[in-house]
């Protein structure tokens, strides 16, 4: 079992949790399907949002890194930047970031408008 030590933040997942450590890196237990759990190389991170069959990672630069399954787009937040809040949708199939500005992100299936977030505006954190 992977060191606990020093965990900064937690996300519990669909049979999955995650600990952020002090360092940046990510520590892992339970399911590991579909590629979810490939955070071991992950670095600079402060905040995991897991959907059933996909993680997200925020790191300090306020970009993103992702893994695991991504049919819907969900984990393409590659271009996103100075994203302080991000959050994987309960159905795996989207993620919204919240952005320093207070605008917000979304990537991935708009079914029921899940990434219809283009108007909104001074969203804060906190």
């Amino acid at each position: 079992m992977e060191d606990w030590t020093g965990i900064t933040f937690i996300e519990v997942g669909m049979y999955t949790t995650f600990g952020v450590k002090a360092d940046g890196t990510v520590v892992f237990v339970g399911e590991k399907g579909n590629g979810k759990a490939n955070v071991g190389d992950w670095t600079d991170i402060v905040a995991v949002a897991s959907g059933a069959s996909y993680t997200v990672g925020l790191r300090k630069d306020g970009t993103l890194v992702g893994t695991g399954l991504n049919g819907f787009g969900q984990i393409d937040v590659e271009g996103w930047t100075d994203v302080v809040a991000v959050s994987a949708g309960n159905n795996s199939t989207h993620t919204v970031g919240l952005r320093r500005d207070g605008t917000v992100l979304a990537t991935g299936s708009n079914i029921d408008g899940y990434c219809d977030v283009g108007g909104w505006t001074d969203i804060r954190v906190n």
